[in-house]
């Protein structure tokens, strides 16, 4: 039997090629194929992290490489370090939207990420601190200063906090966010009046990238893990449906804490777990155009409070991006291939 993502492979490098903006030079791509705008940054940073994952870099000639590297390099600002997205306008941002500009410019950081596989750097120094100010040395008045109520929107505030503070004090960050915010009987951001399961553990998904950036073990890891494979439901699926953050928010967090308790802690439950949601994935998220969906019936609509298409039933590269490490997590779990 192949594996998982050798299943979804072949449909996957055709999508790509089949979203690809084909004028200005290599490197560009659409989120999906009706997408609004004939290209977005952050889905062209999406689509070389693929390409990375599926061995597709190697293959590239040195004249694409070049093309590429030169899009994502331009689009930095030289003034604030930001990568820009230069389709994107006001008139973009959906009426409710809850990201600012900083948010929205500060996601756009993939850039960064697909120049580093592209074996390039950006031009300019990134901000250190996007999302967080800094300026208020009372670190426990920045922290508690967040809305804990929606840790998932909050935690990356708190990851890039702390790898601001790199080379200063971030013990107390983490003494904070233990004593105040994270619950010790469910291992997850609780304490401070977050109600959703859902919502709770893809805040701790947010929060462990500051755990894993400091080297430091994540507090309670059994009973996160508990109350992270109780998000399931029968048919593979996590939390509150039809969201591929959910669903690999909660593979993710599993496979690094399976990995911190080396497999002492229901190995057997995750296993399963991330079978149920590999064949889900192939069976329902996975569109006829080879792509994955990020809803599972249809593409992704707003991505951080920018719209970028209506919905259709087809592949989109957050969705495609986001499914093809969890079929990989699935596949590492049932010993036949290694993680991409």
């Amino acid at each position: 039997m192949k594996s998982y993502v050798e299943q979804a492979r072949p449909g996957i490098c055709a999508w790509l090629e089949a979203v690809r903006w084909p004028d200005a030079g290599w490197g560009r791509w659409k989120y999906n194929a009706h997408m609004i705008r004939p290209y977005g940054l952050i889905s062209s940073g999406f689509a070389i992290v693929i390409h990375d994952q599926l061995g597709l870099l190697t293959g590239i000639t040195p004249q694409q490489r070049r093309e590429a590297i030169e899009f994502f390099q331009s689009t930095q600002d030289p003034g604030d370090g930001y990568f820009k997205d230069p389709l994107v306008k006001e008139s973009d941002r959906v009426p409710e939207a809850i990201h600012s500009w900083e948010d929205i410019w500060g996601q756009m950081g993939v850039a960064a990420r697909a120049l580093e596989l592209l074996g390039a750097k950006p031009l300019y120094p990134m901000p250190a601190a996007s999302f967080v100010d800094l300026r208020d040395p009372n670190v426990r008045h920045v922290v508690l200063g967040w809305n804990w109520e929606n840790p998932w929107h909050v935690g990356e505030r708190f990851y890039r906090a702390v790898a601001a503070y790199d080379g200063r004090d971030v013990e107390s960050f983490f003494r904070i966010y233990e004593d105040e915010i994270h619950d010790p009987q469910t291992g997850m951001p609780t304490r401070r009046g977050c109600t959703d399961g859902s919502v709770a553990m893809a805040g701790l998904f947010k929060v462990m990238w500051a755990y894993e950036h400091a080297g430091r073990p994540v507090p309670d890891a059994a009973a996160a893990i508990d109350f992270t494979l109780a998000l399931q439901h029968p048919d593979g699926e996590w939390g509150f449906r039809n969201n591929m953050c959910i669903n690999f928010d909660a593979l993710w967090v599993l496979y690094r804490l399976d990995r911190q308790l080396k497999g002492t802690h229901r190995h057997a439950d995750i296993v399963a777990a991330g079978n149920r949601t590999a064949k889900l994935l192939l069976e329902r998220y996975r569109k006829t155009d080879g792509g994955f969906a990020f809803t599972g019936k249809d593409c992704w609509t707003v991505h951080h409070s920018i719209r970028i298409s209506d919905a259709y039933p087809e592949g989109d590269m957050v969705g495609t991006h986001m499914s093809l490490h969890c079929l990989a997590y699935a596949d590492e779990w049932n010993g036949v291939a290694a993680l991409l």
